[in-house]
């Protein structure tokens, strides 16, 4: 159950009931109606299923990485790699930051970056990869609605303007008069 309080003349929030029985709010409303919103909404998808805690997405991504790594269950070297991966490239660009401020856009931004700064293109792969895992994980675990950097948007638009930018490719992928249009996009996101 979600209800309203008023913070200030012109301030109200949003108060809940976290899962663990602990109270949570919502501050920063300008009107009691707003705040109502809010309320009805938060209320509705508790009763979905789909409610996200907004405190969950303020675990930073160093703080999450601890849980993730101790429940990895992988060979003893692709452990090893793992943990090199993010702790000489992943934790030092994004461990500070809340794992609900990661976005798609910045992921890609990152992975620019990492390639022009010389880094092998499986080594960027593999990061990349790797900071994806991460992600889904802390969304199976409702921790963020989604995971930002799941090969959509941003990082697909990228590959297109790419792809796009010297004509078309003649290669095993290209769409030909007999094969579905959406099997030349196969290619993009096999990789993920």
């Amino acid at each position: 159950m979600a209800w309203v309080e008023q913070r200030g003349p012109k301030s109200w929030r949003v108060r809940y009931w976290r899962d663990d029985s602990t109270l949570g709010s919502i501050p920063g409303f300008p009107t009691k109606t707003a705040a109502e919103a809010h309320a009805g909404t938060l209320e509705s998808e508790q009763r979905q299923g789909t409610w996200i805690d907004p405190a969950a997405g303020k675990i930073t991504l160093a703080e999450w990485t601890v849980d993730w790594l101790d429940a990895l269950d992988v060979a003893r070297t692709t452990e090893a790699q793992y943990r090199s991966l993010i702790k000489n490239h992943i934790l030092p660009r994004w461990g500070t930051t809340p794992i609900a401020n990661i976005t798609g856009i910045a992921v890609a931004a990152w992975k620019k970056k990492t390639r022009a700064a010389g880094y092998a293109t499986t080594t960027v792969s593999t990061m990349t990869k790797i900071l994806s895992m991460l992600l889904a994980d802390a969304a199976d675990e409702k921790l963020i609605h989604t995971n930002p950097s799941a090969p959509t948007g941003a990082a697909n638009a990228t590959t297109s303007r790419n792809a796009n930018a010297s004509g078309p490719h003649p290669n095993k992928h290209s769409a030909s008069p007999t094969t579905p249009p959406h099997s030349s996009v196969v290619g993009l996101g096999s990789s993920w």
